[in-house]
């Protein structure tokens, strides 16, 4: 983690060398360097986190119309039913 903010540092004191400019290149790469050690130590965090078991029969309900799993899938009405519901006769 460390080793990114070095990185950034020496690559704007680099930058400030060849381009003449004081200290405005060292401070980007400083910024650069604290966030890119930011995003290390957030997917270091992630890879730590402990997964959940997935429950037995469990389904992922991330689409839409999937039933969950504690209700069994109905079946479609057919069109031609002979039911006449809704009818006026």
């Amino acid at each position: 983690m460390m080793s990114e903010v070095v990185a950034g540092v020496l690559l704007g004191y680099g930058l400030d060398y060849l381009l003449g400019t004081k200290n405005r290149w060292i401070v980007v790469g400083s910024i650069a360097g604290i966030a890119v050690a930011m995003v290390t130590v957030f997917r270091l965090a992630l890879k730590q986190q402990p997964q959940r078991p997935a429950r037995p029969g469990a389904r992922h309900n991330t689409k839409v119309g999937i039933e969950s799993a504690d209700k069994p899938p109905q079946k479609a009405a057919d069109s031609g039913s002979s039911t006449t519901e809704g009818s006026d006769t």
